[in-house]
């Protein structure tokens, strides 16, 4: 199984650390061990941009000169104190050491896509500063970096000695894998078997009758390049509450589009734990693999039966909150001009996280309203004109 750990979550505030309930890491790492199966980790700093700020703390943000993922000083030495506490909870649950699960640790996530090849040795001492952290804190396992193939080229998002690892869904992209690392283990770390889903989207899954399907696409890379996969993801879930990031949109102007919050990518098990036709085509490959290369044969358990599903039918609402009655609920804060939440003074160090701010002004003359940039939220222009009579 391979897992992120998330920052932002971890240390919501700066040095308060929480690893209790859905975030006590070290007791679901025991749980991977007892369900028999192996953990790669990847504890970032940065994991991917589907989740909220990429997994990294908003209040880094308090900082205006802030350079993340950069050896940009205060972003390093924040970035260590996380690691320490992230390799003090996962060292104890090592393969080589301690008979844990873990077998594999990430140095970061996609960095070639966001390095800047002109600086190509100030990115490889950043990326060289987060493998040295984790080995200084206690990890000894295997060490790799995941990249899109056609960014590997440019070659800034690895550092000598540590595994390139390919994230696509495409098996022919091992090809060029093999060239920049011949003779070296092939893993796919993501193979995608489908895409994430913007708001606005259409449904997009892969077609399953062409030669670029997911069986066929799987089961290439299985048997013809005897690669490594792990399915990204294979079974779907849910980013709750503010925690969907957003995408780059390369258009004039750049504008980010939000993920939904249903992290599903067309996985073999949905949401809700039902089996998914990509499902039965995973296991068939296994099975044909299994038979070509004679493994032993395993006792393979049933498939434990689908939840039933129940309509609650229709639920009318009785009483609800407008936006003025919760405006109404909270103290106001004053300012000459409009805030980024991580700026709003909520302890001296940290800022609003997550969530929503209502923007209030008034204009007392007629002018003419104007904004420098794009607005990528709601902006309501409400106007009341007062005549003299």
């Amino acid at each position: 199984m391979q897992l992120y750990t998330v920052w932002n979550l971890h240390e919501l505030h700066p040095n308060e650390f929480n690893f209790s309930g859905i975030l006590d890491l070290s007791q679901f790492l025991q749980d991977i061990k007892d369900a028999d199966m192996f953990a790669i980790v990847r504890p970032g700093p940065y994991i991917c941009s589907e989740w909220e700020f990429g997994g990294l703390p908003s209040w880094l943000l308090r900082d205006k000169d802030m350079k993340v993922r950069s050896n940009y000083s205060p972003f390093l030495n924040a970035t260590e104190n996380y690691l320490k506490k992230i390799t003090e909870v996962i060292k104890s649950h090592q393969f080589s050491t301690n008979g844990g699960p873990i077998i594999a640790v990430q140095i970061e996530n996609e960095f070639a896509s966001f390095g800047n090849t002109k600086a190509h040795n100030s990115d490889q001492q950043y990326l060289t500063f987060i493998k040295n952290t984790l080995t200084k804190y206690g990890i000894k396992e295997f060490f790799f970096t995941s990249d899109n193939t056609l960014i590997l080229f440019q070659k800034n998002g690895n550092i000598p000695g540590v595994l390139m690892t390919l994230n696509s869904g495409n098996p022919k992209d091992l090809e060029i894998l093999n060239k920049l690392q011949p003779n070296s283990a092939q893993y796919i770390a993501e193979f995608w078997a489908g895409s994430f889903y913007r708001y606005g989207d259409k449904y997009h899954a892969r077609d399953n009758n062409s030669e670029n399907s997911y069986r066929n696409s799987y089961e290439t890379a299985l048997i013809h390049y005897n690669a490594s996969v792990n399915i990204y993801m294979f079974s779907g879930g849910t980013n709750f509450g503010f925690m969907n990031g957003e995408n780059l949109i390369y258009t004039k102007p750049l504008r980010y589009h939000s993920s939904v919050t249903s992290y599903v990518h067309d996985a073999p098990l949905s949401e809700a734990g039902d089996y998914t036709e990509i499902y039965w085509s995973t296991k068939k490959v296994i099975e044909k693999l299994a038979k070509e290369r004679n493994f032993p044969k395993l006792k393979i358990p049933e498939p434990p039966k689908e939840n039933l599903k129940a309509s609650y039918g229709t639920i009318k609402v009785l009483e609800y909150l407008t936006l003025n009655d919760l405006l109404k609920l909270i103290k106001p804060i004053a300012s000459d001009s409009p805030k980024h939440m991580e700026m709003i003074d909520i302890k001296p160090n940290y800022g609003q996280n997550f969530g929503f701010i209502v923007y209030r002004t008034e204009v007392q003359k007629f002018s003419k309203i104007t904004f420098d940039e794009v607005v990528n939220d709601r902006a309501i222009i409400a106007t009341l004109l007062l005549w003299k009579i």
